[in-house]
Formats: C-alpha cells, sequence, structure tokens
C-alpha cells in the first residue's frame, strides 16, 4: 500500500499502473467501496490494523463530535460545559427532555447528506463521542441499559458507507476536578472508576459482533485534560479487562503516557493500541508522536490518533503514515479548523421554552449554514490519495472459456 506522500510523488505513470492491478485483486484507489460485513472487522497483527480477511487497513476520519451550542442565562453568559448545561436543562425539562434536546440536536448536526459527503472525501474512518449522561437514562449505568439507538443510526449509516467508526468517551462520571473525583486515591473515586467500567461493558456486550466499529477510545484523556497514569491508567486496563469478559474483541485505545516492560506485560494479549489525542499540533509535534511511537510497535502495539488538530493535515498524515499510524486528524462541523466553519446556536436556558431551544438547535446546524474550508478541504483529498477501498462490484464477475482455458474476464 502506499501512502498519501508516496502516492503523490509517484508519477502519471505508475498511476496508471496502479489502477490497472485492482481488476486482478479485487481493490482500486477510489472513493466507491462496498459496506463493511464480517471480513472487515478489524484487529491488530505485527503493530498493525488488518481486516479478518487479512488486508492492511490505514484510518484516515474526521471527528463528529457535535460544537457545544453557546448558552446565556440571566442576560449573561453561561460559561460553562456541556455536563452543567445538561443539569441546567434537565432541571428544567427532567432527564429525559435534557437527553432529548442534546440528542436531536446531534441528529440535525449530522446528517445522512453529511455522511454521504464524508463518504465523497475518501475518509474511511469517523469518531463518535459517547457521554454517560446522554445514553444511560438518570445516569443509572447499574441499573438501566444504554440507550444506543442514536448511535445506532450513525453506524448504520457509516457501515453502508464502508466507513468504520470509532467510539470514545469523553464524558463520564467523576470528571468535576474534586479531590473525591474520578483520579482520587479514595473509595468514591475506585466506586466512580467502577460504574465507568460498567458502562463500557454493557456498551460492548451490545456492540461486540459489530464489524463497523473499528475501536473503543475507552478514555478520551485529551479531551478530559487528564494523564492516563497511576489510577487512570488501571481503570483503562481493567476496563479493557471487562470489555473482554463479555466476548467482545475490538481494538481497544489506551491514551498511555509510554510502555514500559512492565506496561508491557500487563496489557498482553488484550489487543490493545495506544491512542494520542490532544487539540492543536505543530509539524515538530507530529514528528515527536512518530518517533515515540517505535517504543510501542517494537511491543507490538499499534498508534492509533483518536483524536488530533495538525496545522497541515496532509502533511501530517504523510509523516504518520510513513510510521504506520492513521486516525482521526480533523473535525468535521464546527467552528475554528474544521471542514465546515460556523458559530454554533446560542439558547437561553433560562427564557426559552422547550420548543424553541429545538427549533434553534435545528436550525443552526445544518450544513448549508456553515461555510466549506476550502484549504482543509483539499488537504483531506490529499491525504485521501493513500487509502484504499475494497471494490464495490455492480455486476457479478464473468470468466469466458474457450475449449477449456479462461481467455478473458470482464466486469
Amino acid at each position: 500500500m502506499k501512502t498519501g506522500t508516496k502516492y503523490a510523488l509517484a508519477g502519471a505513470s505508475a498511476g496508471i499502473a496502479a489502477a490497472a492491478a485492482p481488476l486482478a485483486c479485487g481493490i482500486y484507489l477510489g472513493k466507491k467501496r462496498r459496506p463493511l460485513e464480517e471480513d472487515d472487522f478489524l484487529r491488530i497483527k505485527d503493530s498493525a490494523l488488518v481486516t479478518e480477511s487479512g488486508k492492511a487497513v490505514n484510518l484516515l476520519g474526521v471527528d463528529l463530535a457535535a460544537t457545544p451550542f453557546t448558552c446565556t442565562k440571566d442576560g449573561e453568559d453561561f460559561g460553562e460545559g456541556k455536563d452543567r448545561i445538561f443539569e441546567e436543562l434537565s432541571a428544567r425539562f427532567g432527564n429525559y427532555g435534557a437527553r432529548e434536546i442534546y440528542g436531536k440536536y446531534y441528529e440535525n448536526y449530522i446528517t445522512k447528506a453529511d455522511l454521504k459527503a464524508i463518504k465523497k472525501l475518501g475518509i474511511n474512518c469517523v469518531r463518535v463521542p459517547l457521554s454517560s449522561n446522554l445514553i444511560f437514562k438518570e445516569g443509572k449505568l447499574k441499573k438501566t441499559d444504554p440507550d444506543l439507538d442514536r448511535v445506532d443510526r450513525i453506524i448504520d449509516a457509516c457501515k453502508k458507507a464502508g466507513i468504520y467508526t470509532i467510539l470514545s468517551l469523553d464524558s463520564a462520571p467523576g470528571f468535576d476536578g474534586s479531590e473525591d473525583g474520578f483520579e482520587s486515591d479514595g473509595k468514591k473515586g475506585f466506586k466512580t472508576r467502577n460504574r465507568v467500567i460498567t458502562m463500557w461493558s454493557k456498551i460492548a456486550a451490545y456492540y461486540k459482533d459489530e464489524p463497523a466499529v473499528a475501536a473503543y477510545d475507552i478514555l478520551d484523556c485529551g479531551a478530559l485534560g487528564t494523564r492516563c497514569v497511576g489510577n487512570i491508567e488501571n481503570f483503562c486496563i481493567r476496563a479493557v479487562k471487562a470489555i473482554r469478559n463479555v466476548g467482545d474483541s475490538h481494538i481497544a485505545l489506551v491514551q498511555f503516557d509510554n510502555m514500559s516492560d512492565e506496561l508491557s506485560a500487563r496489557t498482553q494479549g488484550l489487543n490493545i493500541a495506544a491512542g494520542v489525542s490532544r487539540g492543536y499540533c505543530t509539524m515538530r509535534e507530529m514528528q515527536d508522536i512518530a518517533a515515540s511511537s517505535a517504543s510501542f510497535t517494537g511491543k507490538g502495539i499499534p498508534v492509533i490518533i483518536s483524536n488530533l488538530r495538525p496545522s497541515s493535515c496532509a502533511t501530517a498524515v504523510s509523516v504518520l503514515y510513513e510510521n504506520g499510524i492513521g486516525g482521526i486528524f480533523t473535525g468535521f462541523k464546527g467552528r475554528g479548523e474544521y471542514i465546515f466553519r460556523g458559530n454554533p446556536p446560542v439558547i437561553d436556558l433560562k427564557l426559552d421554552d422547550y420548543d424553541s431551544i429545538n427549533e434553534k438547535l435545528a436550525d443552526a446546524c445544518a450544513t448549508k449554514t456553515y461555510m466549506l474550508n476550502e484549504e482543509l478541504l483539499g488537504e483531506i483529498k490529499q491525504a485521501s490519495c493513500g487509502i484504499v477501498f475494497d471494490k464495490k462490484l455492480q455486476t457479478p464477475i464473468k470468466i469466458h472459456y474457450s475449449h477449456g482455458t479462461a481467455y478473458s474476464a470482464g466486469i
């Protein structure tokens, strides 16, 4: 497989030769692809991602996390995070009403038309954020099953388009910065971490046979501002083991700080990859990620970018692809360096009623209200040149015989 850089530099004659090869091997360089099937289930082999049928896969993806909507209250800006906004909405409309507001907002934010546009870009993977207060009613992780209907709709649409999904936990109980929160050594911290492990066990039991799920990002440490050391590191490993106990073999991303011999022994046989998540990155930081990947790949652990915003998408992809690293390199729709750029809607937490909030969030999230980032779009198209897709045959292959010998083949 050629990387984005090598393919771009190969020249016209090499490109023609590459285009001829797919008729024989069943793959081609292009944007059309078939839906994902059981043979596309990803696993780790020799520090790389391969399908059940043995084909190597490079991931080039976008983040589908919705930009938080802006809120006001009592005539002033409500500068709190989405969990506090959720609490305010729950106080007015109940837990179900708050979950519906967020759910409908996300449905308007990422539509089937959006996923078709993503497919045309040559992207083969998307990040789908998970939040415990949205997929578990009343936040009861132990007593209720996850409500994954909306996540299902995204996964099903992606599956039909030949796009993998990474399910990433970016909001969970206990991330409030308190001394007895998620990271603490105390009993409350341990019980909080166990609740999230229960959450992952239920999600994994639900999706364990789904080939369109590329991986589980156990905890988006980059988004949450935490480091995967100490209690967080132990939590992630225990969560992966719990996932394995329910019969799920999906790749698990853990955002390790480093890989020691002792840690390598603890993760042996768990089908774990090292995840990398952070915001804006310079090219020097990209090179550092590529250089540090050897400490993981040397122990059989691939590195996957679970969420990143590099200064140059195309260059970053080519640098990291050279080291066998793929993943999520930009956002789809939001404020700043996204494929579609725009401002989030504004709602008043005290004055707007339920219907007006949903109307505002629906109207403001249509892709047509955003501006296309032409420069970033060009970088993504350049990067996608190195992605290989299975060919979707429109008609069966016909083999013509003459005197018992195959002499021609046509599609």
